[in-house]
């Protein structure tokens, strides 16, 4: 039997087409040799086609969950993803502050239709009190320019806001340029860069082809495959780089369910 098993936490929203939230969590750690213990914050009503509803599942239920999950083991490393409201972020800070976990904090706001995947209040308080607690944070471009407030424009803006959300979180924050963003002056090329900063400071970036088709959950692959890395005992900047390389792969791989439907990572 193998002894040195690699466990991660993973507090996210449930999705029925298993192309993001926590089944894509827990299928992305599962082919890294990881196992996702899983906490439910949301339950969504979608399908192929994009994200159609929400439901918030209350604190006293999050909480349950965490309390009974998490009270024989111990677990260095997990992840958020869509959390809901302020009480899905409030169950990912009691994760940090009870239990010690290093989360990655993967900012989701909305889905890729657009739809809002976290209320205002949710936002605020990720903002004001998560975001400082995280170990990781992976915004996209979107979710970078709303969290530092500072409108990205072309590349020296992406530092700019690097730079601040990571003051603000005195630690590491990934932003990822795979999203087409629909901002101004922000040159859409064939290339795809990922950018890696520290306690301020900009560390590094990665730099990929960019695929010409829409992928369903590649936020929720990206920080789940960096979840694992870190705790199978990666380095923070290989971790990335692994990441970033898995992301990738998995985008190739991905498959249409139907026609005209985002791309799924099975």
């Amino acid at each position: 039997m193998k002894s040195n098993i690699n466990l991660c936490v993973s507090i996210a929203g449930s999705d029925p087409t298993s192309g993001a939230g926590i089944q894509q969590d827990i299928k992305t750690m599962s082919k890294l040799g990881v196992i996702c213990i899983s906490i439910i914050s949301c339950i969504t009503y979608q399908n192929e086609k994009g994200v159609f509803g929400i439901y918030p599942l209350p604190f006293e239920v999050i909480s349950k969950q965490i309390d009974i999950a998490l009270k024989n083991i111990k677990i260095k490393f997990g992840k958020t993803g869509a959390l809901g409201n302020e009480d899905g972020v409030k169950a990912a800070i009691k994760i940090i502050e009870k239990y010690g976990v290093n989360l990655v904090v993967d900012s989701v706001l909305q889905s890729k239709n657009g739809f809002p995947l976290i209320s205002k209040e949710g936002f605020e308080l990720m903002k004001k009190k998560l975001i400082p607690l995280s170990f990781f944070l992976t915004p996209n471009l979107n979710e970078a320019e709303k969290i530092s407030e500072i409108k990205i424009e072309k590349k020296d803006d992406i530092l700019k806001a690097g730079e601040k959300i990571s003051k603000i979180s005195k630690s590491f924050v990934i932003i990822k340029g795979g999203h087409k963003p629909e901002i101004p002056g922000l040159k859409n090329t064939e290339i795809v860069e990922d950018f890696l900063f520290f306690n301020g400071q900009f560390i590094k970036s990665l730099k990929k082809k960019r695929l010409d088709f829409q992928v369903h959950g590649t936020g929720c692959i990206f920080s789940a495959a960096l979840t694992a890395f870190l705790a199978r005992g990666f380095k923070p900047e290989i971790a990335f780089t692994k990441a970033s390389q898995w992301t990738q792969k998995a985008i190739e791989r991905s498959v249409q369910i139907t026609k005209g439907s985002f791309n799924i990572f099975p």
